[in-house]
């Protein structure tokens, strides 16, 4: 079985027998979901999981005998603000960061926390910067919790997924999940570290919000359902395109891209859930800060901003490659644009290279700096699904969807039906968008215009504060 929207929402139905008798099992069924279908390309299986479960069960026993030592992060039980930053990908740390600038500037005598994972040293000390914001980096899980604790949740991931063993016998589901075993073990063991962590640690304060931009990381999902068990609103600013498994939140706000998705939304979350669209940070941002397009002198090539997405399921490497073949045009045509590709933050650099190599595209150059460098350099901007390509759209480039299976995932067939862009099936199709480029011709919906923008709720225009469209 592929992983795919399509997959997870038969899989969630399978598994809705089971939100009574099991509900932590209901809760991470998108981490579950994930652990059976999801892999990285190139990835391969660590060394607990090798052996299957059982070598699992000895590891988990090591980690449970790591001492508590260190101690959970002291903080004031006053912080009304709380903000998870998770790892260093822009997406994520562009995002809160404008909200964060807010909520610490309307705190003022009361500090904001941060807590941060895996952040780059630049982003802890930009955050550090802002000032009336107290960063606290989260703390090696297995050595947060106590051995008895660390034990009682490895036997109760062991009994969940012996459980689950039962329940998927005879069905589709069995073979892949006798495969998949340890990493389902693992992935309930962590949620429940997690719960323990935050169980411990938030303060219970009843007008307080968290702010996070993903659940299906386990200390972001714990940390949601430690804030709701404390009557405490908790924000998800989406990061990216839609995606099934983002369905699965516990937040009082989800706060997604477009007006499209916010249909798209409101009949799959629980009914406690308000999904809105107020525009996003990271693009208004973007659209406040990079400058309009270069004037071109007649003639000269067109710089041309290429978003690979990578292979990741249901992404196969065969669409990756067919899709970027369309820009391997004949030579009269590709020399009137410069490419650069712009990698995705978690696309291994050398399987690019191999395929770029495989459908003999030339790139002239990579990506080595920031999306809001890379934007400002182009006069044109292209991808398969990327969500980067809705930051082009804010930043007055040109946009055009390369997609020739016209897979529309994350919900890019909508937005270009929507005129957000345009679609590029073949080479054909993408001879004829050259030329227009090349002589600065470009149309609707190539260009998106500010309506059509203001129309999705992408990129607002009013001056309205996050905290005010969030009505805090």
């Amino acid at each position: 079985m592929e992983y795919s929207d399509t997959g997870f929402e038969e899989f969630q139905d399978f598994l809705r027998s089971f939100r009574e008798s099991h509900p932590l099992l209901w809760h991470i069924r998108d981490s579950l979901y994930a652990a059976l279908y999801y892999r990285v390309p190139g990835g391969g299986r660590e060394r607990r999981h090798r052996a299957g479960l059982w070598s699992w069960v000895a590891w988990a026993g090591r980690k449970a005998l790591i001492p508590a030592a260190d101690p959970v992060p002291a903080i004031g039980t006053d912080s009304r603000f709380h903000f998870l930053f998770c790892g260093t990908h822009s997406a994520h740390f562009d995002t809160l960061v404008p909200v964060v600038r807010e909520a610490a500037a309307f705190s003022k005598a009361t500090p904001v926390c941060v807590w941060s994972v895996e952040l780059k040293p630049e982003q802890q000390s930009f955050l550090a910067g802002i000032g009336n914001v107290k960063v606290i980096r989260l703390p090696e899980l297995y050595s947060s919790v106590t051995v008895s604790n660390k034990f009682r949740a490895a036997g109760r991931a062991l009994r969940e997924v012996l459980a689950l063993d039962r329940k998927l016998m005879g069905t589709a589901y069995r073979e892949d999940f006798s495969r998949c075993r340890s990493f389902v073990a693992e992935a309930v063991f962590h949620h429940l570290l997690a719960g323990d962590f935050w169980e411990r640690t938030l303060p219970c304060i009843p007008s307080g919000v968290v702010f996070t931009t993903t659940e299906t990381f386990y200390l972001a999902k714990e940390l949601v359902a430690a804030a709701r068990k404390r009557n405490m609103r908790a924000v998800h600013f989406c990061h990216g395109l839609r995606h099934g498994l983002h369905q699965v939140t516990m937040a009082t706000d989800f706060c997604v891209f477009s007006e499209l998705d916010r249909r798209w939304f409101q009949s799959k979350v629980e009914k406690d859930c308000t999904v809105r669209a107020i525009g996003n940070p990271r693009m208004e941002t973007i659209r406040d800060t990079v400058g309009p397009p270069r004037g071109r002198k007649p003639g000269e090539p067109f710089r041309l901003l290429f978003f690979s997405q990578g292979e990741e399921s249901p992404y196969t490497a065969v669409m990756m490659k067919a899709d970027m073949a369309i820009l391997a045009a004949e030579p009269a045509i590709r020399s009137q644009y410069i490419l650069r590709v712009r990698p995705h933050p978690r696309e291994p650099l050398d399987a690019l290279l191999k395929a770029v190599a495989e459908i003999g595209l030339v790139v002239d150059e990579f990506s080595k700096g920031t999306l809001a460098e890379d934007l400002a350099w182009c006069d044109a901007a292209a991808t398969p699904w990327s969500t980067a390509l809705l930051e082009a759209a804010v930043a007055g480039r040109p946009c055009y969807w390369l997609d020739t299976g016209e897979h529309g995932f994350g919900g890019t067939g909508e937005l270009h039906q929507a005129g957000l862009g345009l679609l590029v099936r073949d080479k054909i199709e993408w001879v004829n968008a050259v030329e227009k480029l090349f002589l600065n011709q470009a149309k609707p919906p190539a260009l998106v215009s500010q309506s059509t923008l203001n129309e999705l709720r992408i990129c607002l225009d009013h001056p309205v504060s996050w905290l005010q469209r969030v009505q805090l």
